[in-house]
């Protein structure tokens, strides 16, 4: 049996990070989001290769969209519930400069990727959550998704924070990406996660396609590509593109499985994540050239995995 390589991308713009919109994130404009994606899409066509590419609902609409949206948004901030605040902030103050993220989102269909979703406005969805937020989020997403026309049938979900997945069962999505801590509770620990980024012989995983009793199935968490900020900037790029080359060897040769996840705005926070990307994707690509690996999106894998009916 070949290995498997899986792609998958959570394409949310400044929504991602609207309760920290200042410092590091304040560089996450149209110029240096549109420069971040134009790397990555070239990079995948370069070498033929397709992503799972979850995008934030209201990233991918446009500007009147959003403005029409926006009295619902300051609403909820005034009634408490904080994420949306400084977004209902931004549209009312006419700044758009980062949050739209409609020209990728276009793009990601053209070029073939699979389109999946990665919340409406990017509040989380745990099962925590107020009701009145997740009827909001969830219905909201499924009104953006009928006027796009495209079917989503992979979710990631904000901040990696699983829950509520009636109501993803109820948007017909068929299987979302499983938390790394919810495989490994060690992992919940910022230092442990440093540290497995300096294990160069990490294994491939094991294809491992879960059914759960509200309708959905769920794939392993895979592994985020090093983003170099903070304490994880310690670690050697040279190291980074190791580790990647044993997990993809690995896969090869055993028939395991490599899910490689990150945010585009990666690329814009962290600029020496793009050699480290491209270089991956390159050596990636002529394993899949050879044979050696197939490329598959998400619902591609549930597929392969027995995890559709």
């Amino acid at each position: 049996m070949r290995g498997e390589l899986i792609f998958s991308l959570d394409c949310e713009g400044k929504w991602g990070v609207a309760d920290a919109l200042g410092g590091l994130h304040a560089a996450l404009n149209d110029r240096a989001l549109a420069q971040a994606y134009a790397l990555l899409f070239d990079a995948f066509g370069q070498e033929s290769l397709r992503a799972t590419m979850a995008f934030t609902s209201l990233f991918a609409v446009d500007e009147a969209e959003l403005r029409a949206v926006a009295p619902a948004l300051r609403a909820l901030g005034q009634r408490g519930h904080r994420w949306y605040e400084p977004i209902a902030r931004a549209l009312r103050n006419e700044d758009f400069d980062g949050w739209v993220g409609k020209p990728y989102f276009e793009r990601a269909l053209r070029d073939g990727h699979e389109l999946g979703w990665h919340g409406y406005s990017h509040h989380v969805l745990s099962d925590d959550v107020p009701r009145e937020v997740v009827d909001f989020e969830f219905a909201g997403a499924g009104a953006v998704a009928r006027r796009h026309g495209v079917p989503l049938r992979s979710a990631v979900f904000p901040r990696n924070a699983v829950g509520n997945l009636d109501r993803l069962a109820a948007m017909n999505i068929a299987c979302f990406r499983r938390s790394a801590e919810d495989e490994n509770k060690l992992l919940g620990s910022r230092s442990v996660r440093v540290l497995n980024e300096l294990n160069v012989l990490k294994s491939s995983a094991r294809p491992d396609v879960r059914k759960h009793a509200e309708g959905v199935a769920s794939l392993p968490a895979g592994s985020l590509l090093n983003w170099p900020r903070g304490p994880r900037a310690a670690v050697p790029d040279p190291v980074t593109i190791a580790r990647w080359r044993h997990m993809l060897d690995d896969a090869a040769r055993r028939g395991g499985q490599v899910h490689l996840w990150f945010h585009p705005h990666n690329l814009v926070t962290a600029p020496r994540m793009r050699d480290t990307f491209a270089e991956v994707v390159r050596y990636a690509g002529a394993l899949v050239r050879r044979g050696d690996l197939v490329n598959r999106t998400m619902i591609e894998a549930l597929d392969e995995g027995g995890g559709l009916p």
